[in-house]
């Protein structure tokens, strides 16, 4: 489970929501200013919306339950690396990222936003939150970063203080690292300072993909509105990729990397099917 308000994980696939009595620091985007220092009225609503968002890319809720002050929630059981491992192994094996590969880890994630936004939650993206299955399926697993917001506002990227449109820049971010191996904001730069970054990378190339999946959010999301149009904004100047990557694909490039893991997953299941 994963203990929201402290941050503990251990085995189980599911996460509980903190209870009275743990407090969340005082903090200008999470909630009205009476409830700041109680972490109930807020955390007591994300796992109602998380059960009712539904999507490829996220893992399954198996079951939900109040047990006494606390919401338990049972998602289903996601086997595979992280992008950041991911990353690390192919850094150790000086193996190159090839980037319609960089696109296929990251383009999933993008099309997950809409529902946690709708339902005013920070997802919190980052290559730690992305797992590669075994199968080459990407799916976002980092629930215990979501946190409530209840105000739509102007953010600077990357700083202490989330709102909903960091999401949109995280995805970005994240791409912009997977194809060029540097952080977009070395120096915690400001929001304008990242836009103007990622819209004149002439070495990092993107699918014109994600500019359609923006305008697509753009139609069927209006929320997303302000978030969405900037990450076209920045995406718009890059190269078009013109090839798909395959789950077959990310399923041979988590074989190659971690083989051994691979093996035990397909034993753990053989063991219980």
């Amino acid at each position: 489970m994963v203990n929201l308000a402290r941050g503990r994980t251990s085995t189980w696939s599911g996460w509980t929501l903190g209870g009275p009595g743990r407090a969340l620091p005082p903090h200008s985007a999470l909630g009205p200013d009476g409830a700041l220092h109680d972490a109930w009225p807020h955390t007591a609503r994300i796992a109602p919306a998380r059960c009712r968002m539904s999507h490829d890319a996220l893992p399954a809720i198996v079951d939900q339950v109040r047990r006494g002050d606390a919401w338990l929630v049972v998602r289903e059981r996601v086997a595979g690396p992280t992008v950041r491992r991911i990353l690390e192994e192919m850094t150790r094996q000086h193996a190159t990222l090839e980037p319609s590969w960089a696109l296929a880890l990251v383009a999933p994630i993008a099309t997950v936003l809409a529902d946690p936004l709708r339902a005013r939650l920070l997802a919190r993206v980052g290559p730690d939150a992305i797992v590669v299955d075994v199968s080459g399926r990407v799916r976002f697993v980092g629930f215990e970063h979501w946190a409530p917001v209840t105000a739509l506002r102007p953010s600077s990227a990357w700083t202490a203080l989330p709102a909903p449109d960091e999401d949109s820049f995280a995805v970005v971010g994240t791409l912009f690292a997977l194809l060029t191996g540097t952080s977009p904001t070395p120096e915690r730069e400001q929001l304008a300072q990242l836009q103007g970054r990622l819209a004149h990378v002439d070495d990092a190339p993107l699918r014109e993909a994600l500019l359609a999946l923006c305008a697509k959010n753009l139609q069927s999301r209006p929320t997303l509105r302000h978030p969405m149009t900037t990450c076209a904004q920045a995406l718009r100047q890059a190269q078009a990729l013109a090839d798909d990557v395959s789950p077959a694909t990310l399923a041979g490039l988590v074989a190659g990397l971690f083989p051994d893991d691979v093996e035990r997953e397909r034993q753990l299941r053989d063991e219980h099917s």
